[in-house]
């Protein structure tokens, strides 16, 4: 500094000493022992804790992380020398750690002990990562411990699965054959008797259905399925189940409807149906006099959607405050002393509530101890046809099996051939097409449909896209190549797999269009009102062409009996007589087929709004369930995933056409699992399909009237 330098021996000796003491006691003593505590805390944690450079390398770990690999150097190791990490997870690690906290359940690479892991990024003062830390704790005990509660609730589930089915088989029975006792006893004890075991029969079947309902809630195989269902008939079925049991208890049972809802909706109708009846069959259960009352309205809506409130109201017992979370227990029951007497599990309002959740909702409740209670929810649906319903009595009237003249056509020379490995299908076809005066030439493969194409001009042929031996596809190729196709044929698919792209893959296989099944006559008609030639209206016959719709001519009309698909193109022969001898039909008890998750009015509606076509669908459906089911098995068994997805997309479309919904969903996945050969989907699902399949055709033999 330009000062001459102080002497050792003086004042400058003195300066050092002091220097060097405070450097030797004080900065020791604090800062460098701290340092060491530090480090010391840094290898005492029973936690891993990693620091990685900018360039995501290991730059030190604690002695803890050391332990779990070989290697103690820090800069020679990686993540993936502690933990299986896959190299998609890799990418996403260091973005998410700069983005906020990475969270991820890692296992070591012996896969035996599980860590919880976070790594975060260290900012400097500009805000730039300068380095990662990571913190991971050991959680292999709770990791054990809930994947044993995972194991023992997957088998409580399964057996309340299993216990109800095999308990549902023997009730069905005995209410089927008290049934006959109720049709055919005359002496009025024995009746009493009857409707008495008829009661508590039912009583006892819908606690049934409870438990397996929040089985398969609790086991993941619960799905919502949206579908088209008609609003005012959705209305009218709640009603129809509910207004009985109020009607007998003496209570007013009131509907509020908002004549502005859409006449027809998008949604799992099924299980809003179970939804709002759990909560009528309560309302009613818990009211001893007064009133209860349904309100359905719009809330909110737009061009593609509704918001429906939906509200249930009684005049009942009531629920205290401080009971109202209980509700949604399982098997948890209020009140039991005052409600002993009244049957149930505890389930209905839990099981309400997750089907609520599944669908985007949730269940509120208003009530006063004593003086009632109100449940409401709100949920979206698509709309599908906006035209309001007005009075919805009076438009399921109107609506009951009725078919406007105008919505036909009358096509007596209508050339038309039809072809489908399944007889259910041709079966709709042919008498939905007789309602328009067409006598369809109904075939079952291709390598007929090519036979017949030789030999004939045909108006429009229905091919069917998913068949054994030759698809449709391939069908249409050889037909082309042979050069059967006119220009005036109209070449329609048939297909159960109407998705978003579907007519422009089939217009370019060379269709000039599709059709979606299970049939419906007012889309068969738009089909044939385009594609029809004028010459096939033509009148040139005595009598009108409704006179001959349902004339009777077996040697024209030949039906196809079900059977299996081959591995090759092996054609059956057939022959079978005119559905329209009703005689030999079963007839069915479709108020218990409802009850029991079958969509009736939609089944009805593929079937043309005739109860006697629908009985002829169910009497096949029943009659080849064995054949089909063992079927399946055998593919299966095989691994045979071509054949397997051609059988499975077959039971779909009969299940569709029968009103089994749910099941036939369930059936479309498994065929969309063969088509990519997803082994793993398929073999968890096929067990659980099967005996549901066998259980459904179970279930409806019982529902036969005898």
């Amino acid at each position: 500094l330009g000062y001459r330098a102080v002497t050792i021996s003086g004042i400058g000796g003195a300066a050092c000493a002091i220097v060097m003491w405070y450097g030797a006691t004080r900065l020791t003593t604090f800062d460098i022992r701290m340092g060491n505590i530090k480090d010391r805390i840094f290898d005492f944690l029973e936690a891993g804790i990693i620091v990685m450079d900018t360039d995501h390398r290991i730059a030190m770990i604690n002695r803890y992380t050391g332990q779990l690999t070989e290697q103690k150097k820090a800069e020679k190791l990686s993540l993936s020398d502690f933990f299986r990490i896959e190299e998609e997870e890799k990418a996403a690690v260091f973005p998410e750690a700069e983005m906020g906290i990475y969270s991820a359940r890692l296992w070591d690479k012996s896969g035996k002990k599980a860590y919880s892991v976070r790594i975060k990024s260290v900012e400097d003062e500009y805000g730039e990562p300068f380095c990662y830390m990571c913190v991971f704790l050991d959680v292999t005990d709770e990791v054990e411990a809930a994947s044993k509660l995972e194991i023992a609730s997957q088998a409580k589930s399964r057996f309340l699965a299993q216990m109800s089915h095999e308990i549902r088989t023997p009730i069905n029975a005995v209410l089927g054959m008290n049934e006959m006792i109720l049709r055919e006893a005359k002496n009025p004890d024995i009746l009493e008797y009857s409707e008495n075991i008829d009661s508590a029969g039912n009583t006892l079947l819908t606690l049934i259905n409870s438990i397996l309902d929040f089985s398969k809630i609790e086991d993941g195989k619960m799905d919502i399925i949206p579908v088209r269902y008609g609003t005012a008939s959705f209305i009218n079925d709640l009603v129809n189940s509910v207004a009985q049991r109020a009607d007998t208890k003496g209570l007013a049972f009131r509907i509020d409807v908002d004549e502005s809802l859409p006449c027809a909706l998008i949604g799992d109708d099924v299980r809003l149906s179970q939804v709002i009846m759990n909560l009528l069959t309560n309302a009613v259960k818990y009211t001893e006099k007064g009133t209860v009352t349904l309100s359905i309205r719009a809330e909110n809506r737009d061009e593609t959607h509704i918001l429906l409130h939906v509200a249930v109201s009684d005049t009942g017992i009531g629920i205290r405050k401080e009971d109202i979370d209980r509700l949604f227990v399982s098997f948890e029951r209020l009140d039991e002393v005052r409600n002993h007497n009244i049957e149930g599990t505890g389930l209905g309002i839990s099981i309400v509530k997750s089907l609520l959740t599944m669908m985007g909702s949730q269940l509120e409740v208003e009530s006063t101890y004593g003086e009632g209670s109100k449940f409401f929810f709100t949920v979206k649906q698509e709309i599908a046809d906006p035209a309001p319903i007005g009075d919805y009595e009076k438009r399921v009237r109107n609506n009951h099996r009725e078919r406007e003249e105008e919505d036909l056509i009358r096509a007596p020379y209508a050339k038309v051939l039809v072809v489908d490995d399944n007889s259910m299908n041709l079966k709709v076809t042919r008498n939905l097409l007789k309602l328009c005066g067409i006598k369809p030439e109904l075939v079952s493969s291709g390598e007929e449909a090519i036979s017949f194409m030789r030999k004939k001009h045909y108006h429009c042929v229905f091919l069917d896209h998913m068949m054994p031996g030759m698809d449709g596809l391939e069908t249409l190729a050889r037909l082309q190549e042979e050069g059967l196709v006119p220009e005036d044929t109209a070449m329609i698919a048939l297909t159960a797999n109407a998705v978003v792209g579907a007519r422009e893959a089939y217009l370019a296989a060379g269709f000039q269009d599709y059709l979606s099944k299970p049939v419906e006559l007012k889309e068969l008609v738009q089909k044939l009102k385009i594609y029809l030639p004028e010459e096939a209206y033509e009148a040139g016959q005595e009598g009108s062409a409704q006179d001959q719709i349902y004339e009777k001519d077996t040697s024209e009309d030949p039906e196809i009996l079900e059977f299996l698909p081959t591995d090759g193109p092996e054609i059956m022969e057939f022959s079978a007589e005119d559905s329209s001898d009703a005689s030999a039909q079963n007839t069915y008890n479709l108020k218990k087929l409802s009850e029991s998750g079958i969509d009736t009015d939609t089944a009805l509606n593929y079937c043309a709004g005739s109860e006697e076509f629908y009985y002829e669908m169910l009497d096949d459906f029943t009659s080849g369930c064995t054949e089909r089911a063992d079927g399946l098995e055998n593919h299966y068994e095989k691994k045979d995933w071509r054949q397997y997805g051609v059988l499975v997309h077959s039971m779909k479309s009969n299940l569709r056409t029968i009103g089994a919904t749910e099941l036939s969903e369930r059936a479309r996945l498994l065929e969309e699992a063969a088509k990519k050969e997803d082994i793993t989907y398929i073999t968890e699902n096929h067990g659980a399909f099967l005996p549901d399949y066998r259980e459904l055709a179970k279930m409806l033999e019982d529902s036969i009237r005898k």
